[in-house]
């Protein structure tokens, strides 16, 4: 990605940074210029999702949201990322071609489990965990972690 391009979609970001509120069809231009960026740095993409999220709730393109500040958090780093970004990806992305080991995980709201060469294991959350009501997918994170 070009310089100047970058440079473009970091003054964009100080503009979004300082409103309040935004048009659905405003959010669509926001994302579409993140996604675009997103194509040569794929890691960026959870930055999106919150974005994305806040887009799904207006109805009509006229229709405005608050821009909350975990909105502004996304912004932030999105703000960052382009003044730091040199172009090298950081996290290699090149597929393995036999990987030493392979596991599978799954989790639901009441508990886990996970494989690994012929091994696995099976638990309920502890109420510790149930209390939390934990969303899906940091569930299946902390099922993750367990079986590593």
């Amino acid at each position: 990605m070009s310089s100047q391009r970058l440079c473009e979609i970091e003054q964009l970001l100080e503009q979004w940074l300082t409103k309040r509120t935004a048009t659905k069809t405003a959010l669509q231009s926001l994302v579409g210029k993140l996604v675009f960026v997103s194509k040569c740095v794929r890691q960026s993409r959870v930055f999106i999702a919150r974005i994305l999220a806040l887009l799904g709730k207006l109805r009509y393109n006229h229709h405005h949201a608050n821009l909350t500040a975990e909105f502004r958090k996304d912004l932030v780093w999105w703000r960052r990322f382009v003044q730091e970004y040199n172009g090298v990806s950081m996290i290699n992305i090149a597929q393995w071609a036999s990987p030493e080991k392979m596991f599978s995980t799954d989790a639901c709201l009441a508990g886990c489990g996970g494989v690994c060469d012929g091994q696995y294991f099976h638990a309920v959350f502890p109420p510790f965990i149930s209390a939390q009501t934990l969303d899906i997918s940091s569930l299946e994170l902390l099922t993750i972690v367990v079986a590593l």
